[in-house]
């Protein structure tokens, strides 16, 4: 009987040949990702965009975490290990944000502030195994964390593999947040990675480039690119609702051995309306199995689901469902009809968070204003404490 194990394919990025043994660098994204928001209260917010890590006022705070798939380098030395975030916004100056080792297990699609952890927030080691301080300089730039010793830890078995939570070492009221893509985000260089450097194992059969699912003419596109395959039988694209039950939805064959980048194309022609999360399994002539990662797709007209915290004392968050990506245009107006704010947004499949500083708003009622391409407008009250 085969085991299942879930296991992540990765990309093999470069072979370095040193004076003791051979060293392989691969690149992962990871397998879940979600911020945890004090005051979102019993939201899941893993398929949104972005990660939010920030020290706002007494129960403000917002964490966020990530897990990796680390099964391939069971019995591996690791010789280093890098999280790297790209950031995508920061408000404030520089703070040292700390990752530590979880020691509950979760998922993106049910995570929050309260669950499934003990103790809200996440259950996790007190000691940091890492920490960066990031400097916003208005420019896109990667920020990076050394996890080698906790990497190791966990593919060696002394820990177990929950993933990190990344959290400012001093959650004050000090109103300052840093923004960093997800593994959601559109562009797939921009996405977390864990980029390990490791010796003493085999990497796996097939090298899987990208895996994607994006909406077109009312389907959803599952596209994929091995850059090699061995001893490769037939991939088995598969959808899930609550990104945990998959069931398969079609298969292809696969190449059985191929040194050349090969490109493959399903299409999924009758999509589950909402929400859902697509992935591949990998079967080999032997029958072993791999799976690669998960993308979600959100097949609702676009809609704005939660303002929150209501009343706001300054960051205000706009949960937004869309089918597509767009460019937006934000107002928010007083009550007296003056648009006191006014910039575009752009928004991408799936759910979103939009952040407004509303500190320089008088306190009062406010309508906040989404107006879509097409000239469609959805307004939603807040209250600006």
């Amino acid at each position: 009987m085969v085991m299942k194990i879930k296991v992540l394919l990765f990309v093999l990025i470069a072979m370095v040949t040193q004076a003791v043994y051979s060293q392989t660098t691969v690149a992962l994204t990871p397998v879940d990702d979600t911020q945890l928001g004090e005051s979102a209260g019993p939201v899941a917010l893993g398929a949104q965009s972005n990660l939010l890590i920030y020290p706002w006022a007494p129960s403000f705070s917002s964490r966020s975490v990530l897990k990796f798939d680390l099964s391939p380098f069971s019995g591996c030395v690791i010789n280093s290990a890098w999280l790297v975030l790209f950031e995508r916004n920061s408000f404030g100056s520089s703070r040292t944000i700390d990752a530590h080792s979880l020691t509950t297990d979760w998922s993106e699609s049910s995570a929050h502030w309260n669950f499934p952890w003990s103790s809200a927030g996440g259950d996790f080691i007190s000691t940091a195994e890492g920490s960066f301080t990031p400097v916003w300089t208005g420019v896109l730039k990667a920020d990076s964390v050394d996890l080698t010793a906790s990497v190791q830890n966990m593919v060696s078995g002394i820990v177990s593999n929950y993933g990190w939570v990344l959290k400012v070492d001093v959650e004050d009221a000090s109103q300052q947040f840093w923004e960093f893509y997800s593994k959601e985000w559109t562009t797939a260089a921009e996405r977390p990675v864990l980029k390990i450097a490791y010796s003493g194992c085999t990497p796996l059969p097939v090298e899987l480039l990208d895996f994607n699912a994006v909406i077109e003419n009312n389907k959803v596109k599952t596209s994929w690119i091995t850059s090699s395959e061995i001893n490769n039988d037939y991939f088995s694209i598969q959808r899930s609702q609550d990104a945990n039950t998959f069931e398969q939805i079609g298969t292809m064959q696969g190449a059985g051995n191929s040194s050349t980048p090969l490109n493959y194309v399903y299409y999924d022609n009758n999509p589950n309306q909402g929400l859902s999360y697509y992935r591949l399994k990998q079967v080999d002539f032997n029958g072993s199995f791999v799976y690669s990662n998960i993308e979600s797709v959100y097949m609702n007209p676009f809609s704005v689901i939660n303002l929150y915290p209501n009343p706001a004392i300054g960051e205000l968050n706009v949960l937004v469902g869309s089918p597509s990506d767009m460019v937006v245009e934000i107002e928010v107006i007083n009550a007296i009809g003056e648009i006191v704010m006014h910039h575009q947004e752009e928004i991408v499949v799936g759910y979103n968070t939009i952040g407004l500083n509303t500190l320089r708003f008088s306190s009062g009622n406010y309508i906040f204003k989404i107006t879509l391409p097409t000239g469609e407008h959805i307004e939603k009250e807040f209250i600006r404490k």
